[in-house]
């Protein structure tokens, strides 16, 4: 069974959307677990009557706590053997839990990347990302480092249980930017990781309002340093090859410097419009 970990804050007029996606799965056998993380709209009253027409979703509500704290809550109630997380305003192919399963089957991998697509709600305009990696074969960090480079979203990939438990990884609570933090850490331990390239199966909806459009930038330098702080601790304690330190200064100079050049410029660009 796949665990489908959603958390759900205020996003009403998205969260029917993303549910429908989830129960029109190819493959049955999941459980969709719907984390209210306190929402003051609607949202919490539509994962209800989800939840009682389907007896694949449940549905936790908790007082707000952000996203980690959901994901976290999430990932403590899953009966899966693999993971999922998807964000309650985006959605999914039909195929992605039966495509992304049957990879982690055949390899017997630790964590399956899988492509997804950006779609840009105010233009309609849509972008598909890839990762630049060896598809349909088993690495790790220490034979292909070019790993430690593919995004830390959380959402184009599938994991299993038992080994994200081994790491005794948990979502860092009261901070943004918390992939960064935990995704390239899963990523560093897995043993057997697998890129399933092919159409994208994620579709990961950009829109007004969403964290990573705050503009925050000040608090999100902190936050990014506090990320790399927590992957290079790790670095340290494992040792790391040539290789594996040369991706991981990339890595950083993107995170800290690139990254956020790139939303400065888009929010000037924003602001000059008339």
């Amino acid at each position: 069974m796949v665990s489908i970990i959603v958390p759900v804050y205020n996003v009403e007029p998205y969260i029917e959307t993303c549910i429908q996606s989830l129960i029109r799965q190819t493959m049955g056998n999941i459980e969709v677990i719907l984390v209210d993380d306190g929402s003051t709209d609607r949202s919490g009253e539509l994962c209800d009557q989800y939840a009682e027409a389907d007896e694949r979703i449940r549905v936790i509500h908790k007082q707000n706590g952000g996203l980690s704290s959901a994901r976290n809550a999430g990932i403590s109630a899953a009966k899966g053997e693999y993971l999922l997380f998807v964000d309650s305003d985006d959605y999914v192919s039909a195929s992605l839990v039966e495509k992304t399963v049957s990879c982690a089957e055949q390899n017997q991998a630790d964590v399956v990347v899988f492509d997804y697509q950006e779609i840009e709600l105010c233009s309609g305009g849509k972008q598909t990302r890839t990762s630049a990696l060896p598809a349909g074969q088993v690495i790790h960090a220490e034979s292909v480092p070019q790993l430690l480079l593919i995004t830390p979203s959380a959402c184009n990939k599938l994991y299993k249980r038992s080994f994200w438990e081994m790491t005794q990884i948990v979502y860092p609570e009261g901070r943004n930017f918390e992939d960064l933090s935990v995704i390239p850490r899963i990523l560093l331990q897995a043993g057997r990781v697998v890129y399933l390239e092919g159409d994208p199966l994620y579709f990961y909806v950009l829109r007004v309002g969403s964290i990573m459009r705050s503009g925050a930038f000040e608090k999100g330098w902190e936050e990014r340093e506090n990320a790399i702080s927590d992957v290079s601790n790790l670095l340290e304690e494992k040792g790391w090859n040539n290789s594996t330190k040369k991706s991981w200064n990339i890595w950083h100079l993107s995170i800290l410097y690139f990254v956020p050049s790139k939303e400065v410029d888009v929010k000037r660009q924003k602001q000059s419009v008339p």
